[in-house]
């Protein structure tokens, strides 16, 4: 696909990134010359210096040929009308990222009767993968599939559990799974998608899929109790912040904000009034003190500098709160010091970037493939293992077998199958239809057809 990105900065840099390595044709424009040397060096990017809003520009990049154009500078206003002159001028489809609440809250009118077609909030996107993530406490990671019917989460596996030295088949026989299915599992560096023969580990991260209910009972029996989060305490009033608060206060959660600039702090409790909002430095362990942060069930760190969120993480685990989260940029710093293994990070320009990235795999699949569709992509562990929501259609090789008999390829695992509204485990003796969406778990890149995973 021929893809055009407007604005070489996280965001950006890390689409530029992903893509290219997917085999795109992509071009980026930005006005600071020496982002875009360094990006092109990189990557196999091509890049122009110029303004994203200047149509000479656009022509220039060759808008009008273009699949994806997405326009991810720092302003609101300028991705909104660059996306709307490169929809004007012929690119297939359009992608504006915005920061503006009253933006994004009249969406609907903007993608209908300006020609953008999809209107995407980073902030918006991690709050709600931070809500997501407090629906589960004891989790590190959330993920959602077939509209929420699915739900496929991350945990540590604790000493002397049910699940340690058990194979998964003697624990899906036993029960103790409760109708859901390990996927996943990371250990010492090395990652499994395992089957039946594969024994379980005290320590080890896995990832387990399954419906609300059954989670919500696995989760009970293993870390022996319902942790439901009724508070939070937030450091740092920044955009995150604001559609954060509304979100956890509109849920009936008292929160609570500690922000060091005074009318930051005023601002925030202009724009949430249920909230209570502190005036003080939330890194201090004297206000944290002060303001009984044990109190709290969670703790969420959200300044704009990771080192200071990463410290009160562990700040707020002397405290004992039960979830303790943090807004990371630089991944690379939650690797080197491994101080967050027990926590859930979330990063923006992640948050926003794989939105857009299943958008694209989708749209590339649309393009290339008759057998199934793609419907959502998401990158797990460090984007080692991608979860894959497809559609088989007629045409696919998939169908007609039972799944014993079919030659899947190492790396694949089918783990659940949505037919009408019936959500399914497969077994050997599943045979799929047309119409059946699956989530498939794999460690091969560019799969862009059910049909992929078998082999030859």
């Amino acid at each position: 696909m021929n893809i055009v990105i407007v604005g070489a900065g996280k965001v950006g840099q890390y689409l530029a990134h992903q893509l290219s390595n997917e085999g795109h044709n992509i071009l980026a424009i930005d006005y600071n010359e020496s982002i875009l040397n360094e990006l092109t060096t990189e990557d196999d990017v091509t890049g122009i210096v110029g303004d994203g809003t200047d149509r000479t520009t656009l022509m220039e990049a060759g808008v009008d040929q273009c699949d994806l154009f997405i326009a991810v500078t720092y302003e609101d206003d300028a991705n909104i009308v660059a996306s709307i002159m490169a929809k004007n001028m012929g690119a297939k489809y359009t992608i504006a990222r915005v920061r503006k609440p009253n933006y994004l809250s009249h969406r609907d009118f903007m993608q209908s009767n300006m020609g953008i077609d999809l209107l995407i909030n980073p902030e918006f996107e991690t709050s709600r993968e931070i809500v997501r993530a407090l629906d589960y406490p004891d989790a590190l990671n959330v993920e959602l599939f077939f509209h929420g019917k699915v739900k496929m989460i991350q945990v540590i596996v604790p000493e002397d559990s049910m699940l340690a030295n058990r194979t998964l088949g003697q624990l899906d026989q036993s029960g103790v799974l409760e109708g859901n299915l390990i996927t996943i599992v990371y250990r010492n560096g090395e990652l499994t998608i395992p089957n039946g023969d594969f024994v379980i580990q005290a320590g080890d991260f896995i990832h387990i899929a399954g419906t609300k209910d059954n989670l919500q009972k696995f989760m009970h029996n293993l870390f022996g109790g319902k942790h439901d989060i009724q508070s939070a305490l937030i450091v740092g009033a920044d955009r995150i912040s604001y559609s954060l608060a509304r979100m956890l206060l509109k849920r009936g959660m008292r929160v609570k904000l500690i922000e060091r600039d005074y009318e930051r702090a005023r601002h925030f409790l202009m724009m949430n009034p249920g909230a209570e909002v502190v005036h003080g430095d939330g890194t201090a362990p004297t206000i944290l003190e002060e303001e009984h942060a044990e109190d709290f069930d969670a703790f969420i760190a959200l300044t704009n500098i990771d080192e200071e969120n990463i410290v009160l993480s562990l700040v707020a685990d002397e405290f004992g709160i039960k979830k303790r989260l943090a807004k990371v940029n630089r991944m690379e710093l939650v690797r080197m010091t491994k101080v967050l293994d027990l926590d859930t990070t979330v990063t923006p320009k992640r948050s926003v970037a794989n939105v857009i990235l299943r958008i694209v795999r989708s749209m590339a699949n649309t393009r290339t493939a008759q057998n199934s569709q793609i419907n959502h992509i998401y990158r797990l562990e460090d984007n080692k293992v991608e979860a894959i929501d497809f559609t088989v259609t007629e045409h696919s090789r998939l169908l007609e077998q039972p799944l014993r008999e079919l030659a899947l390829k190492q790396g694949v695992l089918i783990a659940y199958i949505l037919r009408g509204e019936d959500v399914q485990i497969p077994r050997g003796d599943t045979t799929l239809q047309a119409g059946d969406r699956l989530i498939l778990i794999t460690t091969h890149w560019r799969i862009t057809s059910a049909d992929d995973i078998l082999e030859g």
